[in-house]
């Protein structure tokens, strides 16, 4: 990523949806390539944050049997190209987090 502020352009809402995380949270991009998405968090003081690409929803062992993480943060972009598999995960995912009350952004 480009050392300037201009790298950043574009990203308000991702931007203001990683500075506005919970501390260890966990942000959900959009895609398997999460690169940029780290980038912007540690441009922003964010390495408290676990960043994982959409197809962290799907793997089961991700969250299944263990403690749930602090909080989840989906990326705005994710939703608009979720598959059904993604989408069933994410409903489980939310059922499971506000048990735990912790909650899913």
């Amino acid at each position: 990523m480009q050392d300037s502020e201009d790298a950043l352009r574009g990203s308000g809402r991702t931007t203001a949806q990683i500075l506005a995380a919970p501390p260890g949270a966990t942000f959900v991009w959009c895609n398997r390539y999460i690169e940029y998405p780290r980038d912007l968090a540690a441009f922003w003081g964010r390495d408290d944050l676990q960043i994982v690409g959409i197809h962290w929803l799907t793997n089961q062992h991700n969250y299944m049997g263990r403690e749930a993480p602090s909080a989840v943060v989906i990326d705005h972009h994710a939703h608009d190209v979720m598959d059904e598999r993604e989408r069933l995960h994410l409903l489980y995912l939310k059922d499971r987090m506000q048990r735990a009350g912790r909650p899913v952004l």
